[in-house]
């Protein structure tokens, strides 16, 4: 088998010379069907891959992006989503975090094409987005000091804007040498008249 023959290359899974109606989903099925050849290659059992594909499709529901578009965010997000609604244990968030980074080491391994054939076909290609470091839930406090914060700087902005009108009806106008309070933009917070980065909750930046 040479080397552009592994199980799961997109040459092998991708039908060429024919004009697909739906050319994302025959995408994601062909990557989905490469992945799971892979897997069946190295030894893992058809009921484990067949949970980790719907796994990614569940994923790919959630972002409503398919995966040459998926961003670091949507990890976040889904992660969020998955400790504050779903409510679900940190090992099961941890195991499904894993299975999106094992497709995603997957589609970016240069070994098996699917970089270049997204290029091609889309005129972007899959990139990780699960780091390890990365890939791993809130706690229940680390969310909820990051909703707290959110909800401090929605009402911070509130009152400042309630501030500026009552200006304005009183004054007719601020003048210009009346000093201007400026609402921390998202992901900075104000620290002795200067604005940082916000870390994340998790300690990472």
């Amino acid at each position: 088998m040479g080397r552009g023959d592994l199980a799961g290359a997109a040459h092998l899974e991708l039908v060429s010379g024919v004009a697909q109606l739906r050319p994302e989903e025959a995408m994601l099925d062909a990557m989905l069907r490469g992945w799971r050849a892979q897997q069946k290659s190295r030894g893992m059992r058809d009921e484990t891959a067949a949970d980790r594909e719907r796994l990614i499709r569940r994923f790919c529901e959630f972002t409503n992006e398919y995966p040459w578009r998926w961003t670091a965010g949507h990890v976040d997000e889904w992660s969020a989503y998955l400790t504050g609604e779903r409510h679900l244990a940190p090992s099961t968030i941890r195991a499904y975090q894993g299975d999106v980074r094992l497709f995603t080491e997957f589609l970016i391994d240069a070994r098996y094409g699917w970089g270049p054939a997204c290029e091609d076909a889309f005129g972007t290609y899959p990139v990780a987005i699960c780091h390890e470091w990365k890939c791993r839930p809130f706690t229940r406090e680390e969310l909820q000091r990051f909703l707290d914060y959110a909800d401090e700087q929605v009402e911070r902005a509130v009152r400042l804007v309630a501030m500026q009108e009552d200006r304005h009806r009183g004054d007719g106008h601020m003048s210009e040498a009346e000093p201007r309070e400026r609402v921390a933009p998202p992901g900075e917070i104000e620290q002795s008249g200067k604005y940082h980065q916000v870390p994340d909750p998790r300690g990472k930046y």
